[in-house]
């Protein structure tokens, strides 16, 4: 992770954040839609690790059964490449995922953190499905690379031993493995490893 991730995750834990905090990454949020009361259930994109600012969140309604938009999030005001896939190298064999908009180049959006600021944030939308959600939580080694219309960013979606022990009792659900891990327990009902 670089220093500016670092400064800030350290930031908030000092500050004694807590992590029902929307606005922190791998929250999860269940609600239920007013219009057509179906089930919502939502991640707050959360970090890949070795990255150079890459999250992933997940965004799932009940009419969408085992569909699932999976979320990449870059940390800054970022461009994507307009039609180019997430990239996913799954024990080695490269997948794609294709956009929901292969003509937009993702959404600029601020996350106000009180006294620690305003951090812009870039995010673009992809389709999946919950096969995929399962084979990467199942996987040895996944890596994600998403394109930006000026250079990439990647990330290791798996954890690794070394990573079980937590950072400066950093919560868990920062990371994308155990956030999604969640998130497919809740919408599916079962356990991943």
């Amino acid at each position: 992770m670089n220093y500016r991730i670092l400064l800030f995750l350290a930031f908030f834990i000092l500050a004694g954040c807590v992590t029902d905090d929307p606005r922190l990454p791998g929250h999860l949020n269940e609600s239920i839609s007013v219009y057509d009361q179906a089930s919502e259930v939502n991640i707050t994109p959360a970090w890949t690790l070795d990255s150079n600012g890459l999250k992933l969140g997940l965004s799932w309604r009940a009419p969408m059964k085992d569909d699932v938009l999976l979320i990449a999030d870059a940390f800054g005001a970022h461009n994507f490449e307009p039609n180019a896939p997430l990239k996913f190298k799954i024990d080695g064999k490269e997948e794609i995922l294709k956009p929901l908009n292969e003509a937009d180049y993702g959404e600029i959006y601020m996350v106000d953190f009180g006294s620690a600021g305003v951090l812009n944030q870039s995010k673009k939308y992809f389709y999946t499905n919950r096969v995929f959600i399962k084979r990467i939580l199942e996987a040895k080694n996944v890596v994600v690379r998403a394109e930006l219309h000026r250079g990439f960013l990647e990330g290791r979606f798996s954890l690794l031993e070394k990573d079980t022990k937590n950072l400066w009792g950093t919560p868990e659900k920062i990371y994308a493995y155990n956030a999604f891990s969640d998130f497919y327990k809740r919408v599916w009902g079962e356990e991943q490893p």
